[in-house]
């Protein structure tokens, strides 16, 4: 038990591309608590516990309702979406109207089961997974770098931060090094995306990031924060679609 509390605190809560790593060890801890609880808990323990589980379940409810306002404002397009296309979800904020979880980390899937659009984010990554990719897309475009990558790059300033090393500057310099690294960035991360994607959603999209943009994308429908763009021409519905594999037996 002292073990496992240890690796609990000392372990981060992301590691490689493995989200919430150390509370992944707090089932055990929970087994390992219930196997020592005395057969009759005080009077004031159990009324305790039993606030907090309906005060618990209160706030559990006016979640969902506030959760459900961000589904709905983050599927709006859903329409302007045609069935089978290769929809590609830029993430520049993962929430809305929550700061600790991102809550819009997966709601591209609602795209998927309302439409049957692709699922770049798809846990598809890791051979020891049953379903996997046939034919892996570029490093860029599967997780765990494409979960983030609008979120970190929206700006020239965000990549400085990550990318162009600290220095003085020196007549805006540094400046204009942050600005064509971001360029770069992004002028490689489309190359690699434009033919594989014939629709693309933004939520949250800087002002400055929308001229990145390949000029054969045209805005389909905004809302908000939300924005979808179409390619222009694109041929066949099942265009850029990644085949995925079920391993199976020899």
């Amino acid at each position: 038990m002292v073990a496992l509390l240890v690796g609990y605190l000392a372990l981060p809560s992301m590691l490689s591309n493995w989200c919430y790593f150390n509370s992944r060890l707090v089932p055990f801890l929970w087994a390992g608590a219930l196997v020592r609880l005395p057969e009759r808990a005080p009077r004031w323990l159990a009324a305790t516990l039993a606030v907090c589980a309906v005060w618990f379940s209160v706030a559990l409810g006016v979640d969902y309702i506030r959760l459900d306002h961000d589904r709905a404002a983050f599927t709006a397009g859903t329409d302007a979406v045609p069935p089978r296309a290769s929809l590609l979800p830029l993430l520049f904020k993962q929430a809305r109207t929550h700061g600790f979880t991102a809550g819009f980390a997966h709601a591209w899937a609602y795209y998927v089961l309302a439409k049957d659009t692709t699922a770049p984010l798809v846990f598809a990554v890791e051979r020891s997974y049953p379903i996997t990719y046939r034919t892996f897309p570029p490093p860029d475009l599967i997780p765990p770098a494409l979960d983030e990558f609008a979120e970190k790059h929206g700006t020239a300033a965000q990549v400085c931060r990550l990318y162009v090393p600290k220095q003085p500057q020196v007549d805006g310099d540094r400046d204009a090094g942050c600005t064509r690294e971001w360029r770069r960035q992004w002028a490689q991360f489309w190359q690699d995306a434009e033919p594989r994607f014939t629709h693309v959603l933004t939520w949250a999209m800087p002002a400055e990031a929308r001229p990145l943009l390949p000029a054969s994308y045209r805005p389909a429908f905004k809302n908000g924060d939300l924005e979808i763009y179409a390619r222009t021409g694109w041929g066949s519905a099942t265009e850029g679609n990644p085949v995925l594999a079920i391993p199976t037996a020899n």
